[in-house]
């Protein structure tokens, strides 16, 4: 998908707020991103990450990801949304004998029973049998 460009040669995406911009490709994701007064920029922002490259050194990205490669950074391995046939679950909040996840159940579709779920008021109703959980609403 290629972004159409404004009269400033920016070619936008999601959210984006600009002032003073000219010749950049700005992809919002999952929030604002705003940019004020820079030109030739690439800049991606999603759930995991945010990458700002000049225009004429995107092709080195291979370099960060090294980087991050030695690093052991886990936003290489585990994406913050992972999708299964079910739907979809994300991590909200991960700690050292912990972990919270958001999960998105599809209509009609079944989880198995290791899942524990806990939904107060938000929309979703959810069957619970001794072979699976069967959520009836998408949320």
């Amino acid at each position: 998908d290629i972004a159409s460009k404004d009269t400033s040669n920016n070619a936008l995406r999601g959210d984006v707020v600009i002032d003073d911009v000219h010749d950049c490709y700005i992809r919002a994701e999952s929030r604002l991103v705003t940019a004020l007064g820079v030109s030739n920029l690439v800049i991606v922002e999603t759930e995991d990450a945010l990458l700002i490259a000049a225009k004429d050194k995107v092709q080195h990205i291979k370099n960060i990801v090294s980087i991050l490669r030695q690093q052991q950074r886990p936003q290489l391995k585990t994406p913050h949304r992972t999708y299964r046939p079910w739907g979809y679950y994300e991590t909200i909040n991960k700690g050292e004998r912990h972990q919270v996840k958001r999960i998105g159940v599809k209509p009609n579709a079944s989880l198995s029973q290791k899942c524990i779920i806990i939904v107060p008021n938000i929309g979703c109703c959810a069957r619970h049998s001794r072979s699976n959980l069967q959520a009836t609403k998408y949320f």
